[in-house]
């Protein structure tokens, strides 16, 4: 989005005279003459989107975080159980036939 700065000072300044104090026909007659209050309103719905998409993210940041920590804290408790298990059968490990064997090649893909 262009804004022509310059332009939009000039033809305020020169409203500015016009009107004097008078804030309300100020605003009027600078809506009229530019597309200064246009583009402000645009800008203004914009920030305002913005700022519910960044709530939202956040909110899913968060979300996530807490699913994150509840597998990893399921994860954990597997493993605790599994070692118990090999320990019950006095095992270390147990390789299982369904295990298979995956390495990287030389460009870091799986294969």
């Amino acid at each position: 989005m262009f804004i022509n700065y310059e332009e939009i000072r000039r033809m305020s300044d020169s409203i500015r005279e016009m009107c004097g104090d008078d804030d309300d026909t100020f605003l009027d007659t600078l809506d009229g003459e530019t597309d200064a209050m246009d583009v402000l309103g645009k800008l203004i719905q914009q920030d305002q989107e913005l700022k519910v998409q960044e709530k939202a993210v956040k909110e899913l940041i968060d979300l996530y975080k807490k699913r994150a920590s509840t597998l990893s804290a399921r994860q954990d408790a597997t493993r605790q159980v599994m070692l118990q298990l090999l320990q019950a059968m006095g095992q270390k490990k147990y390789p299982m036939p369904w295990q298979l064997s995956a390495s990287r090649n030389r460009d870091g893909l799986w294969r």
